[in-house]
């Protein structure tokens, strides 16, 4: 395993390199979390050199490795799987085959982090909160920036680049096909100016990916839509200062918060039963709390 893209790519493209020392036949075995991308670049350079590439990102830590408790997803040639399939047995306790396509396991990899780091990102909104309503106590600001700020210097951007490619991983079966929908859930926090910048600048990013996985996939009979929820009857709502509620009952029209199945039916509706000619927008479910 290494750190990065950029460094796996050194250690095999060019001269005196992995590619190049393998045998003909050769199996390298790459364990690192990198992009689906370039899983795709160095197992096309193996192949060149006679050798082949097996991606197998791991989900535990090296203790986890050391009792064979790791969970492993495979991807690349059947033949070369098979011959390190005996080593990816004695590291985890499960080893999940994800086909041929050389970046497929990174696709996962790639999906579950974000589930992890989303986990994450509620339990940091719930905690700034806090924070929050203690500083109005003391009269300090709430340092809810540097705090996010720090989070994104250290795990850097991963939501983006999981959500594009879950998106492209999924629209390729439905471009065979020539029928799907993808609906995102996005937040009015997209519109305005969140107290957490990171929550909100990949809100409206992920806004601006809807649009244009509308305008590649749409050609080939897919829709991409997205929903905009305003404040919604959940778990983190209760636990807004009364101030912030008064605020949002004030500001919608029929005088009371939404209801989660609410915004699950505009979920349901973009994803069956929209006309086709809805494609690329966002719907705003806020009841006024927003107008755009």
């Amino acid at each position: 395993m290494v750190s990065d893209d950029a460094a796996l790519e050194s250690l095999v493209v060019g001269a005196d390199t992995i590619a190049h020392r393998l045998a003909p036949g050769g199996v390298h075995l790459s364990m690192s979390t990198i992009s689906p991308a370039t899983s795709r670049r160095l197992a096309q350079y193996h192949a060149e050199c006679g050798s082949s590439y097996v991606a197998a990102p791991a989900f535990g830590r090296p203790d986890a490795a050391q009792s064979k408790q790791m969970w492993l997803c495979a991807s690349g040639p059947r033949a070369a799987k098979e011959k390190v399939r005996p080593l990816l047995e004695a590291m985890g306790q499960k080893v999940f085959d994800f086909g041929e396509e050389p970046g497929a396991a990174n696709v996962v990899k790639l999906a579950m982090n974000f589930l992890i780091v989303a986990a994450i990102e509620a339990l940091a909104e719930a905690l700034e909160l806090q924070a929050a309503v203690m500083a109005q106590g003391n009269g300090q600001p709430a340092p809810l920036l540097q705090e996010a700020a720090t989070i994104h210097r250290e795990i850097g951007d991963p939501l983006g680049e999981a959500r594009v490619e879950l998106m492209r991983a999924l629209a390729r079966q439905m471009v065979a096909r020539r029928s799907g929908r993808i609906v995102n859930v996005g937040s009015v926090a997209a519109f305005t100016g969140h107290p957490d910048l990171w929550y909100g600048a990949s809100k409206a990013a992920l806004l601006n990916v809807t649009k244009s996985f509308a305008g590649w996939l749409g050609p080939h009979g897919v829709l991409v839509n997205a929903v905009a929820p305003g404040p919604t009857q959940t778990d983190m709502y209760e636990q807004l200062p009364q101030s912030r509620k008064d605020g949002v009952m004030r500001s919608v029209y029929s005088g009371r918060v939404c209801r989660p199945d609410e915004v699950a039916q505009a979920i349901l509706w973009l994803g069956s039963a929209c006309p086709d000619y809805v494609n690329g927008a966002t719907l705003d479910v806020n009841n006024g709390s927003y107008s755009r």
